[in-house]
C-alpha cells in the first residue's frame, strides 16, 4: 500500500498535490492505502477536497463543513429539546423518532467485535435500544460506548438532512469504517454523506436499484461463466438473492474491517465503471465455482455464501475483478 512516507512526497510547498488526479487514482487502485493516510486521501476520493486544492483551501473547507455539521446537529437537538412548533414539524418529529429508534437498534449491532465499537461495560445489554427522547442521557449502561454514540448522532444528522428515505437498515454498516478512519464527527459525516450520494438508491424502499444491480450481475455471470449461469438457472436461482447483501452494503460484511476499506477505495478510485462492484461479485462467485456447482438448492448456496463472510482473500479478489473487467 501507499505509505505515509510516499504520500507526503506527493505535496508541493503550497500543499497542492504534484501528481494528477488520474495518476493518484491509478496508484490507489493498484496499491491501496496505509490506514494512517486514509483520513487525507479519502477526502479526495469522496469529493470533499478538490484534487488541485492547496493546504489553505483545505483548511477553509474543513472549517466550513464543521460549522455546517454543527448547525445541522443543533437543529435536530433543538427539536428534541423543545418539541415540534408546527403540525408539519410534529409529523417530521414523529417520523424522526421512529427512524432514530431504528438507527439506534442497528448501531448497537454494528461491528461489536472491533475494539472501537466493543462494549467495555460488563453489565451492558447489546440489544437494548436507547429511546429517542433519551438521546442526551447517559447511555453507558445500555450497551453503548462513545464511538457508538458518535455513530448514532451522525446517522440521526444524516436522516435529518436526507429525510426522503430516512434510516434504512445497513446504513450503519457503511458508516462504521468511515468513522474508524476519521474519528472526527464532522469529517465522518460529510464523507459518509458523499458515500451515500453514490449508493443511497441501494436503500430506497422500492428496491429498484438493487433489482437493477442484480439484473446486471446476472448478465455479467451469463457473459463470463455460462456454466455457473446454467447451474443457477437449473436451481431457479437466477434472482441471485444470495448476492443481495454483497451489493447492498458494498461487501462490508464479506471482508474484515480493514480489508473492506481496501475494497471501497479500489471502487472509489477507478473510473472504469459505475458498477465495478459487480466485477468483484463475479470474481467471488468464480473463486467458489467448484463448491457452488455441487449444491442442489438455493438454501445450500445461500448458507455457503453467507459463511464466506470475512474469509475472502481481498487482494486475490481485487486482482480477479480487474482481470474480469479487462476481459469485458
Amino acid at each position: 500500500p501507499i505509505s505515509v512516507e510516499q504520500w507526503v512526497t506527493f505535496y508541493d510547498s503550497e500543499g497542492r498535490l504534484n501528481k494528477t488526479e488520474d495518476e493518484l487514482r491509478e496508484l490507489i487502485y493498484h496499491s491501496g492505502l496505509e490506514n494512517d493516510i486514509r483520513m487525507d486521501a479519502w477526502k479526495y476520493l469522496l469529493n470533499i477536497f478538490p484534487w488541485d486544492s492547496t493546504e489553505e483551501n483545505r483548511k477553509e473547507i474543513n472549517l466550513t463543513r464543521q460549522q455546517s455539521y454543527d448547525s445541522l446537529k443543533q437543529q435536530w437537538k433543538a427539536i428534541l429539546a423543545n418539541g415540534p412548533s408546527s403540525p408539519v414539524e410534529m409529523q417530521e418529529d414523529d417520523d424522526s423518532s421512529q427512524q432514530n429508534v431504528n438507527a439506534e437498534k442497528d448501531v448497537l449491532r454494528t461491528d461489536r467485535t472491533i475494539p472501537m465499537y466493543s462494549n467495555s461495560s460488563n453489565n451492558a445489554s447489546s440489544d437494548k435500544p436507547v429511546i429517542y427522547e433519551d438521546i442526551d442521557t447517559d447511555t453507558s449502561q445500555a450497551g453503548w460506548n462513545s464511538n457508538l454514540e458518535l455513530l448514532r448522532d451522525i446517522l440521526v444528522t444524516y436522516t435529518f438532512l436526507e429525510n426522503d428515505n430516512g434510516y434504512v437498515q445497513g446504513m450503519s454498516d457503511l458508516l462504521a469504517p468511515i468513522l474508524g478512519v476519521f474519528r472526527s464527527e464532522p469529517d465522518t459525516f460529510w464523507c459518509f454523506n458523499e458515500f451515500m450520494e453514490k449508493y443511497k438508491n441501494n436503500f430506497h424502499r422500492n428496491q429498484e436499484e438493487m433489482k437493477n444491480q442484480l439484473s446486471l450481475l446476472l448478465d455479467l455471470v451469463r457473459l463470463m461463466d455460462i456454466e455457473l449461469y446454467e447451474h443457477f438457472e437449473k436451481l431457479g436461482c437466477l434472482h441471485l438473492f444470495f448476492c443481495f447483501r454483497w451489493l447492498l452494503v458494498i461487501f462490508k460484511r464479506e471482508f474484515d474491517f480493514y480489508d473492506c476499506m481496501r475494497v471501497w477505495e479500489t471502487i472509489w478510485s477507478q473510473k472504469k465503471s459505475d458498477y465495478y462492484q459487480l466485477f468483484i461479485a463475479v470474481a467471488i462467485l468464480k473463486q467458489n465455482k467448484p463448491q457452488l456447482l455441487e449444491f442442489e438448492s438455493f438454501d445450500e448456496i445461500l448458507k455457503y455464501i453467507n459463511n464466506l463472510s470475512t474469509h475472502i482473500k481481498v487482494e486475490q479478489t481485487l486482482n480477479d475483478a480487474e482481470s474480469l473487467y479487462k476481459r469485458f
